[in-house]
């Protein structure tokens, strides 16, 4: 298994191999000789997304196996729950009946509510266009699209997959927590791992390796505090917060790789 200061070397290829140095989001340079490894673009993606500690020399095929995978999750998830199977509806009822905060004071209404704010999709537009806007005027036009278009797609996928569904939310008498429309599978759950996985991708080539090991620990616990939440105030079962994780990291490694399919034909162009 690779050490972190592996994955940075191999993270940072010579341009004398004709491979830019450094950020995959880093935009043309002035010669036709560089562009961007996906081998490099797949070896922080696999740290941050398959595995902690992933091996050297990442293909791209372990991206497509990683979303496989996912997908299988999240139409597992899916069959499940629209066959309303017993087993995991009850066990979907115990953990939700367990971890749901009754009657919560104004305090804890109100910390509830901060914790699972960063999971809005009002709160990761306001994070990523902002970024989306200055990568396209540092000419990163594809990184930018990238992170707009991601921003913006796992909202409408949340949705069109909620009403597909049609999954009425969970009622928990003394609940604190009240939201209107479907329950599978949980938008803020969906939201919050395109906000943290992406933000990743974005920072990732300005940390050093400590501060890297820092954002990853960060955004894992973003992502879990606010699936927590989402069970806590009474409004999402655990199937929907896990198909939403699911969702969210498929659109994450599906506006990857368009973005290295992308960056390399574009690279290549005369």
């Amino acid at each position: 298994m690779a050490s972190m200061p592996t994955l940075v070397a191999g993270y940072r290829r010579s341009e004398h191999q004709g491979v830019v140095v450094g950020s995959p989001w880093r935009s043309s340079g002035t010669s036709a000789r560089t562009r961007t490894d996906p081998a490099s673009v797949t070896t922080a993606v696999a740290f941050l997304v398959i595995c902690p500690c992933p091996s050297t020399g990442p293909r791209p095929r372990g991206l497509a196996l990683t979303a496989g995978v996912l997908a299988v999750v999240l139409v597992g998830f899916t069959v499940l729950v629209m066959s309303n199977w017993a087993p995991p509806v009850d066990l979907d009822r115990t953990v939700g009946s367990a971890l749901v905060i009754r009657d919560a004071d104004r305090w804890q209404s109100l910390a509830l509510d901060v914790l699972t704010a960063p999971g809005l999709t009002v709160v990761r537009y306001l994070v990523l266009l902002p970024a989306a806007i200055v990568l396209a005027v540092r000419r990163q036009t594809w990184a930018a699209v990238v992170v707009a278009g991601t921003a913006t797609i796992v909202a409408v996928l949340t949705t069109l997959l909620k009403a597909f569904v049609g999954r009425g939310r969970p009622m928990y008498a003394g609940a604190s927590g009240a939201a209107d429309g479907f329950s599978f599978p949980s938008g803020h759950s969906s939201g919050i791992v395109v906000l943290a996985g992406v933000g990743l991708l974005v920072l990732w080539p300005a940390l050093s390796p400590r501060w890297r090991r820092i954002a990853v620990a960060v955004a894992v616990a973003l992502v879990l505090v606010v699936g927590w939440t989402r069970l806590a105030l009474g409004v999402h079962y655990l199937s929907d917060v896990m198909a939403g994780w699911a969702l969210g990291a498929l659109v994450v490694l599906a506006g990857l790789a368009v973005y290295v399919r992308m960056r390399d034909v574009w690279s290549r162009a005369p």
